[in-house]
């Protein structure tokens, strides 16, 4: 076995530097156990000496801003040069979706390392008879490289709590959300959206797609009830504000736009009931594989997903509640957000706010979903354009509060409206007080109705014979 990572290759070794920067638990895991010489160029071993100490002494992973401060202090010009060099190539890791691989391999390494000083230290203990010390050797040599959190230390570790990189959020288009979730949901949370038939449940899923997109980030659209061309015309209208039915006219415009996004989208239709949560783990494993490591995951929606049913279990209560459970435990698994929705009872169909009582099948939805919103539209929002939207849920701020909309459903565009700004003022007042809009709703469909009514008795007569 070599003493050094020369057998991994210069790539493989840039990579454990970039899992260094990236992850505090791996240099808190392997600190003790990472020699600097096992790399092999000098610029190499600068970098790993150079975020060991950072850790040691700040207890967390360096920051890009630090390292280059580090390097200005190098007197030579040519290791400037050389050490520049190497920290371009660790930057280009940033996304590379192999790094756990090359972390687990570094961790066996740098501890078989430690057994085998550990079995050439003990070769002249065992000839003096010192086999307690033999016994200590070994001990300590086992310790090294394992996981040493145990948890988060509340008396030591205050910067933490209050380190806002710890909660890795995705933004939402809308300033009013962010503000309540402290920055969009985070990595390993369950954000859910809930409303009745053809409110707009998908629309605002795309609208929190087409967000993270603009800022650079992956998304990955499960659509179980859309197919996947024409959930991706709802993200084009999205990007483009050309309403849906005339993007075909826009096809040159459409790329242009297209073509200037930073993030990735990939949508996938699985048919409804065919996919569970275990088929979008196998589905998100592929992705990883294929270098397409998603930052956000959308599953529209969860309630179509299939799971075996457990003995004992209500069918249409348990099983739908654990779904749910099965998500937010594959927002954990995969650290990025997931963004579902769910359907309301259909008595909410005509509600003007939808509360958490009303969500079909299992309350067990709102038990472990992280933040939970309404979105309500009657037959007299759907003509305006307006709707509600009531926060259920919130982990990270107030909640029971509502908003009023404006949604163009041509083109998806939703805007939620805050009541403290004159303007969100007007427009959550138009999205509550609607009897005037009642009023010529109901005179327009007497007036086709009177319209539609012969005048005379005699001529209904007439036309109930020709009939």
């Amino acid at each position: 076995m070599s003493d050094t990572l020369s057998t991994f290759g210069y790539a493989f070794q840039t990579k454990i530097l970039t899992a260094l920067l990236l992850d505090k638990e791996f240099i808190e895991q392997i600190n003790d156990v990472l020699n600097v010489d096992y790399f092999d160029s000098d610029s190499n071993k600068w970098i790993a000496e150079t975020q060991l100490k950072y850790f040691e002494k700040y207890r967390t992973t360096m920051t890009l801003t630090a390292l280059k401060t580090e390097v200005r202090k190098i007197t030579s010009e040519m290791e400037k040069v050389q050490v520049i060099g190497a920290i371009k190539d660790v930057i280009k890791n940033l996304k590379a979706t192999d790094l756990g691989y090359v972390k687990d391999e570094t961790v066996t390494f740098c501890k078989n390392q430690e057994m085998k000083n550990a079995i050439l230290q003990s070769v002249d203990l065992l000839k003096s008879g010192e086999y307690g010390a033999i016994q200590n050797l070994f001990t300590e040599a086992m310790k090294k490289g394992e996981i040493k959190s145990v948890g988060h230390e509340y008396k030591t570790q205050l910067e933490e709590r209050y380190d806002e990189a710890l909660r890795k959020c995705i933004i939402t288009p809308w300033t009013v959300i962010n503000e309540l979730t402290d920055g969009g949901i985070g990595s390993g949370e369950l954000g859910c959206i809930i409303g009745g038939p053809g409110t707009g449940k998908s629309w605002i899923l795309a609208n929190i797609g087409m967000n993270a997109i603009k800022q650079g980030k992956n998304v990955l659209h499960y659509t179980l009830e859309l197919s996947e061309a024409y959930t991706g015309l709802r993200y084009d209208a999205l990007l483009t504000g050309i309403p849906s039915q005339d993007l075909k006219y826009h096809k040159a415009d459409v790329q242009k736009k297209v073509d200037s996004l930073d993030g990735q989208l990939t949508v996938k239709f699985f048919p409804t009931g065919t996919a569970s949560v275990q088929t979008l783990y196998a589905h998100i494993k592929k992705h990883e594989m294929l270098n397409f490591k998603p930052d956000l995951i959308i599953v529209d929606y969860g309630d179509l997903l299939s799971t075996v049913a457990i003995r004992g279990q209500d069918s249409s209560y348990h099983t739908s509640g654990n779904i749910f459970q099965e998500l937010r435990g594959m927002a954990g698994t995969f650290e990025v957000p997931v963004w579902t929705a769910s359907q309301a009872q259909r008595g909410s169909a005509e509600s003007e706010i939808v509360q958490g009582h009303q969500v079909a099948d299992s309350y067990k939805k709102i038990m472990i979903a992280d933040f939970i919103i309404s979105f309500s539209r009657t037959v007299e929002d759907k003509v305006a354009g307006t709707g509600r939207l009531h926060i259920i849920k919130n982990r990270f701020g107030p909640d029971g509060l509502t908003y009023g909309t404006t949604i163009n459903a041509s083109n998806g565009h939703l805007t939620i409206h805050d009541a403290t700004t004159v303007d969100g003022k007007r427009e959550t007042d138009k999205a509550f007080k609607r009897d005037g809009m009642k009023r010529d709703y109901y005179r327009q469909k007497f007036n086709e109705l009177e319209q539609s009514t012969p005048d005379k008795p005699d001529e209904a007569e007439n036309n109930i014979v020709e009939k």
